[in-house]
């Protein structure tokens, strides 16, 4: 079952990224799945590996720092390494997606893991608070502008939120 920030994060790959094909929790052989893949070809083939994490009240990976830093880097690892296998000709993305971090620590830590990320030759983004909300508002306005049906229920409830009559919407 498709959790509904997956359903947004698709969203915005298929709409706002133009990705080919969007796969939901795919199985890798490291224990464990990938939440969201979008996979883009063309002249320079793309490839975004992306981790949810929606918990609208924080991480909520349990309150021992160490474990969920420890935790985050492991699924990163392991997307970065189900993409060189599996799209080695593709410039990879991966993604750590979450709506609510608390700023100091945590933050902190994101900051340090793309610097040693991108040392080692991945290219990780925390699409987090702020870089969350924007790129949700850029699906918005993709959405109000959309009348097809799209196959995502995140953007559907976007475009019937950002068609209706009699009157905007306050969200």
């Amino acid at each position: 079952m498709i959790e509904m920030g997956e359903s947004l994060v698709g969203a915005y790959l298929r709409y706002a990224k133009s990705c080919d094909m969007v796969l939901y929790n795919e199985r890798t052989e490291a224990q464990g799945e990938i939440d969201v893949i979008g996979v883009r070809g063309g002249d320079v083939p793309e490839v975004w590996l992306c981790e949810v994490a929606t918990h609208i009240a924080g991480l909520g990976y349990g309150a021992d720092f160490g474990q969920m830093t420890n935790k985050i880097a492991s699924k990163l690892e392991r997307a970065a390494a189900f993409a060189h296998k599996l799209f080695p000709s593709h410039v990879t993305h991966v993604e750590f997606w979450a709506p609510n971090v608390p700023v100091g620590k945590t933050t902190d830590w994101f900051t340090e893991h793309v610097e040693l990320s991108s040392a080692s030759g991945v290219e990780v983004t925390f699409v987090i608070n702020a870089e969350y909300t924007q790129r949700l508002q850029e699906l918005v306005h993709l959405a109000a502008k959309d009348t097809r049906t799209p196959s995502e229920p995140a953007y559907r409830l976007l475009q019937i939120l950002t068609h209706t009559r009699g009157g905007k919407l306050t969200l």
